[in-house]
C-alpha cells in the first residue's frame, strides 16, 4: 500500500491524537534502542561465524527495527516540523557530501 504525503501525515496525527506526543517520544525512545539492540546482534553474529539462517534472522529483525524507527522519526518530523527538520537534514546532507569528497581517507 503506498500512501501520499498527505496520507502519511493523516496516520501521524491520528497517532498522536490516540496516544497523545509523550507516548510518541517514549516510542521513538524504545523503537531507536531496539533497532541498536538488533545492529549489536547482527555484528555480533557475523563476527562469530554463525549460520547463514542466523544471519538472516538477525538481518531481518534489523530490517524490521530501522522501519520501526523511519516510522517513528516521521511522526517526530510531524511534531517538530517537517519544514525545519528537513532543511537541517539538507544542510547534514550536504556537509557530509563536502566531507566525502575531499576526504582522502576510506570510510571503514
Amino acid at each position: 500500500m503506498k500512501l501520499t504525503e498527505n496520507e502519511k501525515e493523516q496516520v501521524y496525527k491520528k497517532c498522536v491524537d490516540v496516544f497523545g506526543v509523550d507516548y510518541q517520544y517514549l516510542c521513538a525512545n524504545e523503537e531507536m534502542g531496539e533497532l541498536i539492540w538488533a545492529i549489536s546482534k547482527y555484528q555480533r553474529k557475523l563476527k562469530n561465524n554463525s549460520s547463514a539462517d542466523e544471519i538472516k534472522q538477525t538481518k531481518d529483525n534489523v530490517i524490521e527495527e530501522i522501519a520501526d524507527v523511519l516510522n517513528v522519526v516521521e511522526t517526530l518530523r510531524y511534531l517538530f516540523g517537517k519544514d525545519e527538520v528537513d532543511k537541517v537534514r539538507k544542510e547534514k546532507l550536504t556537509r557530509a557530501l563536502k566531507r566525502c569528497q575531499s576526504s582522502d581517507t576510506e570510510i571503514k
